[in-house]
């Protein structure tokens, strides 16, 4: 079972819609030696719906795709960039996971979010023209680049892309705006636990159960908690019922009830 949740990270399999498992479409029987030719690497992926590439015509791919470097490998602990390293590529995450983090006044490291397929790292790097944080892979991931400069370029002559570009930028400027700050511990942890679930699910992944390959360390610094308040409160949601969590398998028992302790809903709802 541990290895179905670990094969996702590697677009080798991708859960279907009732939980269930099935071959990626590299591998579907449906697919011809003639489709493979047509298709774009973008297309091909698990997660171009979500992605820089979403809506893109075939023409539009091609060019994106010719200043790309895609589904590069990173081990676990490999760093892509360095804050204050010199700005000039964005990332996209292609598989696995990568925190981004940065060193606060007193040399202690803040993270600052996780990065899932789909998302794109480094765009804090744009203003400043160098990178404001690091980005380091959780397990062992994948990645696609694209040069910055290129993507202008590209963009000039395909407006799309310079639209979607400014969509995710949006949307990352709305999601740092959803804090954990007037919420108390145990909410933090339980809003933590569904948000990321949310996320999986727009992936195509299970939101019931998956794996998470951050350690407790990291999501206590992520929430601004100690690891070990952190670790009595997962041992708190245990008993309540509402998640599982077990060598980074993390499993939803009851959505309703992590919801109420997240302060999502009232009880009374």
């Amino acid at each position: 079972m541990l290895l179905l949740h670990l094969l996702p990270y590697f677009g080798i399999i991708k859960p279907n819609s009732n939980n269930t498992y099935q071959l990626s479409i590299l591998f579907q029987s449906n697919l011809t030696t003639e489709d493979f030719k047509v298709q774009s690497r973008c297309q091909l992926c698990a997660v171009n719906a979500i992605c820089l590439p979403s809506g893109l015509s075939k023409n539009e791919l091609c060019e994106l795709e010719n200043i790309m470097t895609t589904s590069k490998v990173v081990e676990k602990n490999q760093q892509l960039f360095n804050d204050g390293e010199e700005f000039h590529s964005l990332y996209i995450v292609h598989s696995g996971m990568f925190k981004n983090s940065s060193l606060d006044e007193n040399g202690k490291e803040r993270i600052l979010r996780f990065s899932l397929p789909g998302e794109i790292m480094g765009l804090d790097g744009i203003h400043a023209e160098c990178y404001q944080s690091t980005a380091i892979a959780l397990t062992t991931s994948s990645y696609c680049k694209i040069p910055f400069n290129q993507l202008l370029d590209v963009s000039e002559d395909f407006p799309i892309i310079q639209r979607n570009l400014l969509k995710i930028m949006s949307k990352e400027i709305y999601s740092n705006k959803k804090t954990y700050i007037d919420l108390g511990s145990t909410a933090k942890l339980a809003l933590f636990i569904y948000n990321i679930s949310q996320r999986f699910k727009n992936r195509g992944y299970s939101e019931k159960e998956f794996y998470l390959p951050i350690s407790q360390r990291d999501i206590a610094n992520y929430l601004g908690m100690a690891e070990e308040t952190l670790s009595r409160i997962f041992k708190k949601l245990q008993k309540l019922g509402a998640v599982n969590y077990k060598k980074h398998i993390l499993t939803i028992v009851n959505k309703q009830q992590l919801k109420t302790i997240a302060q999502l809903i009232t009880t009374q709802d």
